[in-house]
């Protein structure tokens, strides 16, 4: 008789993880099959244990969608100001209060477990000099008013602070096989910057992005 040796496996459980290996993460199907083969060193086609996913339905990704019903490009328009009207460095004038109206789907999911992603927006733009949380007056030199930015306000939630440039503010969670919409609250208002203000024009830009977590 050829000598043989007997390999055993201690009592256990193998787990099969589906991992994120990008920041962006896409939708689709994971394919039923064999994901793992177990076997001794030289031993390929005799393997000892594998992982195989079962079933007729792939597995599906679902991955979270959202976009901004007002469209691309949200227009603020805020109200005429006097000169007079502001005092000191900080003091504001003119508040438009403006809602983002973001409508979310979750994706399908047929898994029967159930995905959930939270939502958070953060705003870029470019900063005035005296001041992070102001955005720069953007409009012509030969037209501009000096002294003058613009500043958003976050009023989720009754907060009423500032935004901060690339801060991430949540604004909730969407589930798989489940559409929301959000109704942001932000007020945008004219905010001093420099102890002498000119009257002129204020223009002011900011790109807000989505986030999923």
């Amino acid at each position: 008789m050829t000598p043989h040796t007997t390999y055993t496996l201690s009592p256990g459980y193998i787990v099969l993880e589906i991992i994120k290996t990008a920041a962006t993460t896409g939708s689709g199907a994971l394919v039923a099959g064999r994901y793992s083969t177990y076997y001794v060193t030289g031993q390929q086609n005799r393997p000892f244990l594998t992982t195989t996913v079962l079933g007729s339905s792939p597995i599906l990704i679902a991955s979270s969608s959202c976009e901004i019903q007002n469209g691309p490009n949200t227009v603020v328009q805020l109200p005429t100001v006097t000169k007079s009207g502001f005092r000191a460095i900080g003091s504001t004038q003119g508040e438009k209060n403006f809602n983002l109206s973001i409508l979310c789907n979750g994706g399908e999911n047929n898994s029967g477990v159930p995905t959930s992603n939270s939502l958070s927006l953060s705003f870029d733009y470019n900063s005035d000099s005296s001041n992070n949380q102001v955005i720069n007056n953007s409009a012509a030199d030969s037209t501009k008013a000096n002294g003058v930015g613009v500043e958003l306000l976050w009023n989720m939630n009754g907060a009423n602070s500032p935004i901060q440039k690339g801060n991430p503010l949540d604004i909730g969670t969407v589930s798989s096989n489940q559409t929301v919409e959000y109704d942001v609250p932000l007020t945008a208002l004219y905010y001093q910057t420099a102890t002498t203000v000119t009257a002129g024009e204020v223009k002011a830009n900011a790109t807000v992005t989505i986030q999923y977590d």
